[in-house]
């Protein structure tokens, strides 16, 4: 008895417009426990993103009651729930190292930006459209010598890694990932 001794629903036991993936064959439907633990990576990067929104707009506008609104508008936002606490995806994670490779940018660390951008693509794909505006806002910031050596890094550091990503899924060597990554899982 008590709470951590629920135990996990057979699937048989439900009704059949319950059963989502028939084709999985699932047996049970984990316990609490096991949900909160798989989430609990996601619950993280939400609670990270927000903040590193919250250094994102108070750095930018020097408004610190927009940061923090800004911040619980995305912590508190229901499509963030539902993705992350309820249906469980990963995306979470893919925005936090967006986000934080967004923040390094803007703080002049374009190796921790590349290492950052290279991860949320590795997560998901979808962050592979940052690397052309980052690249811009790079380049823009690199006329002079001093910063085009931080555009060269943050661009071959960007692109081996995708270029890394990529062939390891031509060759199959890591089809969880890639199809995870691809959102086919």
């Amino acid at each position: 008895s008590g709470i951590l001794s629920v135990k996990p629903i057979p699937i048989s036991s439900l009704s059949p417009s319950l059963i989502f993936y028939p084709e999985l064959h699932q047996t049970v439907v984990p316990d609490w426990l096991f949900n909160f633990l798989v989430k609990l990576p996601t619950l993280f990067a939400d609670a990270a993103s927000a903040l590193i929104i919250l250094k994102l707009v108070q750095k930018t506008t020097n408004n610190k009651k927009l940061a923090q609104i800004s911040a619980l508008v995305w912590f508190l936002n229901p499509a963030l729930i539902w993705i992350s606490a309820v249906w469980g995806m990963w995306d979470s994670v893919a925005v936090l190292f967006s986000l934080s490779s967004i923040y390094f940018l803007l703080e002049k660390k374009h190796i921790y930006a590349a290492v950052s951008l290279v991860v949320a693509i590795a997560v998901k794909f979808y962050p592979v459209l940052f690397i052309l505006p980052m690249g811009i806002y790079l380049f823009k910031l690199g006329l002079d010598k001093k910063n085009s050596k931080a555009v060269a890094e943050f661009l071959a550091i960007t692109l081996t890694g995708l270029a890394v990503l990529c062939l390891s899924s031509i060759n199959g060597l890591t089809d969880r990932t890639v199809s995870a990554t691809m959102g086919t899982h």
